[in-house]
């Protein structure tokens, strides 16, 4: 099966509790959640031209990791935008694999 991956790009996407007082702007590259390819897992995230760091172990407390994981907590969130566009984005790359093979 061909790998799939989506990056998909981000402009003002806000976190829950601050609104418009913080407005992050990158990408997220979206992987296969495990074998389950209907659903998406955030594998990184950029934020204009830095890397954060993932949540894990006892780096999982730097505010690095935090941004990530709270980006990624609104990515899986389909009821907030840019977690809909990033579904839809997810959806159709899906089909199109499917369709290709």
């Amino acid at each position: 099966m061909t790998k799939i991956t989506v990056r998909y790009h981000f402009e003002e996407l806000t976190l829950p509790g601050f609104s418009t007082g913080m407005m992050l702007y990158g990408f997220a590259d979206l992987i296969p959640n495990g074998n389950d390819i209907e659903t998406f897992d955030v594998e990184d995230i950029k934020l204009e031209g830095k890397w954060l760091a993932r949540p894990y172990g006892r780096d999982g407390n730097t505010l690095s990791s935090c941004l990530f994981a709270e980006i990624a907590k609104v990515l899986f969130n389909d009821k907030s935008p840019h977690g809909r566009l990033a579904a839809i984005e997810w959806a159709d790359a899906v089909e199109k694999m499917k369709e290709a093979a």
